[in-house]
């Protein structure tokens, strides 16, 4: 819309005023018409007053008269001192009336002519008064149905605070009449659909063409009043702190920002740093109407929005009230000038409801991470966190009181312990058997090379290469001692490479056979990784499969007794249970839960040996799984350490416990050398009668079951580091798929009733 230095035809007049008062006079209420007759006894006195104004000493010469006509128009209710208000020649910055406040804030002349803020976008100001011509018109002649108010928004600086305030401008044109210099032409059709199709005024098509503005007459006053503004939707970026580390994240972000603009981990603290340096003077909103390169080097950080296609903004900054950054607010646009500030006062009003909602949601993001924590990290779990909870607003109450007080230490006293592990069978042994593949099958391509750079040269070296290769490989298929292997990796990663570079200079038909040698090499290790790597993938598929199982089935062990659990992963997967009165205050502890979890274990174990040994199939390298159980009845203590962040037992007694615990996974049956863990089968280390018995009696059952079958074998075991008098358990688990199948259904159930 073409908008630039419009002329419009209006004078102020009070007879559009006067004419309400005439009809009010005749028609409106019994108390009001004595007022309003009052009113059009004492103008009716100064005809000047009846008719258009163009002589500014009318207006002086009768101020106190005009005062008592403004009182029909702005109520008691409105406040001279504080509110803002007052009435305009149509289409003209010329104030006739306003109130105290409004001439000390926007009058800044002696003809009392409005400063606006936003003066410097003339257009944005010169398109609203064609907007507001055009609505009349349609109105005043057409009686298309359009209200008498129309609102724009502009910003002000505040002479209390001298902040930028930004308020809504409510226009009411109810008394100013339009006329027409000669006949009326009809409403075109364009005009009249566009308008019925929901057209905002200036797009209604050829409205400039239908109506030239020479010809229309605008008479009266325009009556404005600032108000609030409402608020509005927008983007946001938040700036996250989780202990202590800056997060710029997209979880609370309604923005699209592409990935590829994202910063990198690495600059997040130095992207952070820069938008605070541009808002450290001012920490208000910045309109932005286009971005050019005089804006990216004072706003470095939108070089990024630039690059995404936006050429127009308004940034506003969130702090704290320790005026730290929490966030900004950021409306984008891919056209230039498509933001004016009342765009910004609709934004700003909404910012505190932004500051708490980045405060809250970063009180969420603490509770998500520390979550994670526990679930990964951590052995803060469900059933114990009351304690920390307990601990820590003991700690708060006490620091708030001002005392010297330090975090109470989070003990369990009289808990039972449960321990199981499914261990990788002769893991070690397989692991240094893959590396010795692997080595062998590079130092025999290394020979090779060599070999054929022989036959093309009489290099001395190659001979002594060859010497060292045929050495090492004799060692490799022999007993590889440490000091051995180390030296043969250096060789390998530092001789054999270098004189592979130089031979490919000076013998270029080896080339290709060179590439396919430092190919097979290029792998994390930097050597050849054939063998290792299936070891390594078979490992962890069976330690991925174990552990999600036993987290799957700790579920449904949490709902016998709600306890303490941690499993750790390393060639296998062990656990451990905590239970007792003390983890679970609220709930009375009997033994019958302690027996259910005893069953769970050898039940669960089971299950585990019977899930590794259908892996088989599925493994590169076939490794198989032994099963041990440690029963302990007597109860122990427990303490959190704070350093390693886990529990451990507490008190010289039950250290024996755990001495007993890292010392079986390999014991020997007494005055043999067979261990008692095997393949295939469930071994139970105890050193009291009563435990073996009460085992024994759930082996029976699960041998009912299906899940356990053959004799139970008893042994008496080795003595250990500090431990002697150690006997043992073992039974046979039942790999047959059918009856395994059918028993799980059957020993779930058995436990859970």
């Amino acid at each position: 819309m073409e908008c630039n230095s419009t002329k419009f035809n209006s004078v102020f007049s009070f007879r559009p005023l006067i004419n309400t008062w005439k009809e009010l006079a005749q028609n409106g209420r019994e108390g009001s018409r004595q007022l309003y007759r009052e009113l059009l006894d004492k103008v009716s006195q100064v005809p000047e007053l009846m008719l258009p104004i163009v002589d500014e000493n009318v207006i002086e010469n009768n101020r106190n008269l005009i005062e008592q006509m403004m009182a029909t128009i702005f109520p008691v209710t409105l406040s001279d001192k504080e509110d803002i208000y007052g009435t305009l020649i149509p289409f003209k910055m010329k104030v006739i009336y306003g109130s105290e406040r409004f001439r000390k804030l926007f009058l800044g002349s002696a003809d009392n002519r409005i400063i606006m803020p936003d003066i410097h976008n003339p257009n944005s100001l010169e398109k609203e008064k064609l907007i507001g011509a055009y609505q009349l018109i349609l109105s005043r002649l057409y009686n298309v149905p359009i209200p008498d108010i129309m609102t724009t928004v502009h910003s002000y600086s505040c002479p209390d605070t001298t902040l930028d305030r930004y308020m809504e401008l409510e226009i009411d044109t109810r008394f100013v009449n339009v006329t027409y210099k000669g006949d009326l032409p009809p409403l075109s059709a364009d005009c009249l659909n566009g308008w019925m199709n929901g057209y905002e005024i200036p797009d209604i098509p050829g409205i400039q063409q239908a109506f030239n503005l020479e010809n229309f007459e605008f008479e009266g006053m325009v009556i404005f009043n600032l108000v609030s503004v409402p608020g509005a939707q927008t983007a946001i970026k938040p700036f996250y702190r989780v202990n202590d580390h800056l997060v710029i994240s997209e979880l609370y972000s309604n923005s699209t920002v592409p990935h590829e603009v994202l910063p990198s981990p690495e600059k997040v603290n130095d992207l952070y740093n820069v938008v605070v340096e541009a808002f450290k003077d001012s920490q208000g909103p910045r309109l932005i109407p286009y971005i050019d390169e005089a804006l990216i080097k004072k706003y470095p950080f939108m070089d990024a929005v630039i690059r995404m296609g936006y050429k127009s903004a308004i940034m506003c900054p969130l702090f704290t009230s320790s005026k730290v950054m929490i966030g900004m607010v950021m409306v984008m646009s891919e056209k230039e000038n498509q933001f004016t500030w009342k765009h910004v006062a609709k934004l700003e009003p909404a910012i505190p409801l932004f500051k708490l909602a980045l405060e809250k949601t970063q009180q969420d993001l603490d509770h998500q991470v520390d979550r994670v924590i526990k679930d990964q990290f951590t052995a803060v779990q469900d059933a114990v966190e009351w304690r920390f909870t307990e601990t820590a607003l003991n700690y708060l109450i006490s620091k708030h009181r001002g005392e010297q007080t330090k975090i109470d230490p989070i003990t369990f006293n009289h808990v039972y312990p449960l321990y199981g592990a499914i261990d990788i069978r002769n893991s070690s042994v397989e692991r240094n058997l893959a590396i010795q593949q692997d080595m062998l099958e590079q130092l025999r391509l290394a020979q090779n090379i060599i070999k054929l750079a022989k036959q093309q040269t009489s290099f001395p070296l190659l001979d002594e290469i060859l010497f060292k290769l045929k050495k090492y490989i004799h060692a490799v298929n022999n007993i590889l001692f440490a000091d051995e292997e180390i030296a043969i990796h250096h060789f390998l990663k530092n001789e054999i490479v270098n004189m592979f570079t130089h031979i490919q200079s000076i013998i270029p038909s080896l080339d290709s056979e060179i590439k396919v040698y430092l190919s097979a090499i290029d792998s994390p290790v930097e050597m050849l990784y054939n063998h290792r790597k299936s070891y390594e993938e078979s490992i962890t598929t069976i330690n991925n499969e174990v552990a999600r199982f036993i987290d799957e089935e700790q579920k449904a062990a949490q709902k016998i007794f709600p306890h303490y659990f941690e499993r750790f992963v390393t060639d296998g997967v062990d656990f451990n249970i905590y239970i007792g009165q003390s983890i679970t205050p609220e709930k009375k502890f009997d033994f019958f839960y302690l027996k259910n979890l005893k069953i769970w274990q050898l039940n669960t174990l089971a299950k585990a040996a019977i899930l590794t040994n259908k892996l088989q199939k599925k493994l590169k390298v076939p490794l198989q799984t032994s099963q041990l159980i440690l029963a302990h009845s007597q109860p122990i203590s427990i303490s959190f350490r704070t350093a390693e962040r886990k529990f451990d037992v507490d008190g010289a007694y039950n250290i024996r416990y755990e001495i007993i615990k890292k010392r079986i996974d390999k014991v020997h049956i007494k005055d043999t050398n067979e261990r008692l863990t095997q393949p295939g089968m469930l071994a139970i280390v105890y050193s009291q009668t009563h435990e073996a018995n009460e085992y024994l009696e759930y082996i029976d059952f699960l041998q009912s079951q299906g899940l356990l079958t053959g004799e139970v074998e008893k042994f008496d075991l080795e003595d250990l580091q500090g431990v002697s008098g150690m006997r043992g358990l073992r039974v046979g688990i039942n790999f047959n798929d059918d009856l395994a199948e059918n028993q799980q259904s059957r020993t779930a159930s058995s436990i859970s009733n």
